[in-house]
């Protein structure tokens, strides 16, 4: 292996496992604690563009709004990903802990069902676990357009990725890569 690719694949590793380990530190994980999606997803390669090296650094396409978050009022985010997340989370739409809101809300439902007719009333009774989902993840969607993200980091996002990545190591990275180049062209000097 190039000493080049030694620089590019320590430095890579690095900031991968160190922007893994801060989403980690900043709440963004799984139910058991470990990596989520997004940590999961971080990997890095490089290559090279006209004959000079390039770094790459990829995630999942949401990680912006992890870390910056997505600001209020903005268009609802689409629900279909909400209700994934929903089921990978175990969430039940039909739990009994509920709070006072939804209480009074469910108190509010069933005094309309009485005033219906019986068909209209078992219909709407009926609802399978698939539709609650769907109707959860619909309210959410659309609390998400208009509140943004993340509350538990004051809808501003997790802000992961600058301190990573700002803490020092670009500037590693260049000076580890100057010296490799001055090397190589002494190298190919002589």
């Amino acid at each position: 292996m190039s000493e080049l690719r030694k620089i590019l694949d320590g430095f890579g590793t690095e900031l991968k496992e160190d922007l893994q380990a801060e989403l980690l530190r900043k709440g963004v994980e799984t139910n058991a604690g470990q990596n989520s999606r997004l940590g999961n997803s971080i990997r890095f390669y490089y290559g090279e563009k006209d004959g000079v090296p390039i770094f790459y650094l990829a995630m999942n396409d949401y990680w912006e709004a992890v870390d910056k978050g997505r600001g209020k009022d903005k268009t609802p985010p689409p629900v279909n990903p909400i209700i994934a997340w929903l089921k990978r989370k175990g969430v039940d739409p039909f739990k009994k802990d509920l709070s006072y809101r939804q209480i009074a809300n469910r108190q509010r439902k069933n005094s309309l069902l009485k005033a219906m007719d019986t068909k209209s009333r078992n219909s709407l009774k009926k609802a399978t676990r698939e539709q609650a989902l769907k109707s959860m993840a619909f309210a959410i969607s659309k609390n998400i357009g208009k509140k943004g993200t993340i509350q538990r980091f004051g809808y501003d996002g997790a802000n992961f990725f600058e301190p990573v990545l700002n803490n020092g190591r670009i500037q590693k990275l260049e000076q580890d890569l100057a010296k490799y180049f001055v090397k190589e062209i002494k190298v190919q000097i002589v």
